[in-house]
């Protein structure tokens, strides 16, 4: 599974897929050292260990017949006097694939691996509902999906199905659902299967031996953004860009390692503490990060009240070192508005064209001040160098003008010192001197 952990399982042939693709996984919940055994012992118990005399791994039994059948299912049976029982199957106890044959019933449930390498169970899982319906679930308790009722032909919420569907379902009220590939579509779908994946959706897929690859029929929800949790705390899921995830402005994501592996739900984290003074008399220098068309569904509110305007919002929020955020929803004409305040992390951020007020999440003013990109950077050098060019040219301006003031100032001086040689004549003399003077002015 591209690490050195061991584990026991089904998995298809590699004659004929050659990426190792697994139906079933005996000790998903803990991987084996390369020591490990596997024993059927004299008394029909089938038993893994990890090492030489080391504790029990995993354990069915006692039985007396092991095999694995061409469907994948692997039973134990015990049999005696030419009748046989099954004691084990593991088709009773899916992990994370569901195979043709196979039922889903009241007691049995797809769920997810922790990534693509860890079988662990992960958060997601798929599970028969009290409706003749299936529904999806992150951690066991919030659903996030919904197939529809069964009408006995298809699901009312998946309209990709129909009367000729080309896999044929079945149920049963104590067995569940149970499906298989209609024979007239055998040769192309007779390898194929349903997997809770890693990421939250339940996928329909058959395997193409011309290309060696498997292909997707369908998967459920229809978009990312759809699951619970799948872009994790303090983050944005956007489906119209990939990836999907993207951590706001003064966060950043907890597990560098798996972000980049596509695995987001660890979510994102604060890149610097808030600001949260001990003596309450002075303000906070923290500030807020506004999100418009998105929509935040996983938040837990602290306070809810009409406020006069969005100013009194963002005060209480401030004056709180518990509030990390508030959502202000205006009315309409007013500049009063609703005012709900929450606390610790934020999950399923979602741009949302349809959403209506703001969502301001509070952001530290030290990393807005301390961690800005190389490109804006480059921008502030830009700036100071057209703040340094008006400056310079603002003094060139300031020398042209003084100059113009001293030409200005000499000029008067000199019409004082040339009028005064005049004090004893008439106006016309004067006149008459200015006219010789600037011999442009005889039509005056």
């Amino acid at each position: 599974q591209g690490s050195s952990s061991m584990y026991l399982g089904v998995f298809y042939n590699q004659g004929t897929v050659k990426d190792l693709v697994s139906i079933w996984v005996a000790n998903r919940n803990q991987s084996l050292s390369t020591d490990a055994t596997c024993t059927f012992t004299e008394e029909g118990n089938l038993t893994l260990k990890d090492g030489q005399g080391g504790s029990i791994i995993w354990q069915i039994g006692p039985g007396n017949l092991l095999q694995l059948r061409d469907s994948g299912n692997l039973i134990l049976e015990r049999n005696s006097n030419a009748s046989s029982t099954v004691v084990w199957q593991s088709f009773e106890h899916p992990g994370n694939t569901w195979m043709p044959t196979g039922s889903i019933g009241p007691d049995q449930k797809l769920v997810s691996w922790r990534n693509a390498s860890d079988p662990r169970p992960g958060p997601y899982s798929l599970i028969m509902g009290n409706n003749s319906n299936f529904i999806l679930l992150y951690n066991d308790s919030i659903q996030y999906w919904d197939s529809g009722p069964w009408n006995g032909a298809i699901f009312s919420n998946v309209p990709e199905m129909t009367a000729n569907y080309i896999f044929n379902f079945s149920f049963s009220n104590i067995t569940g659902f149970t499906w298989s590939v209609y024979p007239e579509y055998g040769e192309k779908y007779n390898n194929s299967r349903f997997v809770m994946q890693e990421d939250g959706l339940v996928s329909e897929s058959s395997y193409d031996p011309s290309q060696d690859s498997w292909d997707i029929f369908w998967t459920k929800p229809n978009q990312h953004c759809d699951v619970i949790r799948y872009c994790g705390q303090n983050s944005i899921c956007n489906n119209n860009v990939d990836p999907h995830c993207s951590c706001p402005t003064g966060f950043k994501s907890v597990d560098q390692t798996e972000w980049g592996n596509q695995i987001f739900q660890k979510g994102c984290e604060r890149a610097s503490p808030l600001d949260c003074p001990l003596n309450q008399n002075t303000n906070s220098t923290d500030g807020f990060l506004v999100f418009n068309k998105t929509s935040f569904s996983g938040w837990a509110s602290t306070f809810s009240q009409i406020v006069d305007d969005e100013g009194t919002c963002k005060s209480r929020c401030l004056s709180d070192c518990f509030c990390d955020g508030f959502y202000f929803l205006q009315a309409v004409g007013s500049a009063r508005g609703n005012c709900s305040l929450f606390s610790g992390s934020i999950y399923d951020g979602t741009v949302d064209s349809t959403s209506q007020g703001s969502y301001y999440i509070r952001i530290s003013a030290e990393y807005l001040n301390s961690q800005a990109p190389p490109s804006e950077s480059k921008g502030k050098f830009r700036s100071g160098l057209i703040a340094a060019i008006a400056v310079g040219g603002a003094a060139v301006i300031g020398v042209l003008c003084l100059a113009m003031i001293l030409i200005i100032l000499e000029r008067r001086r000199r019409r004082r010192e040339g009028a005064s040689s005049f004090n004893g004549s008439s106006p016309v003399d004067r006149r008459s001197h200015r006219l010789q003077k600037n011999p442009r002015n005889l039509k005056d």
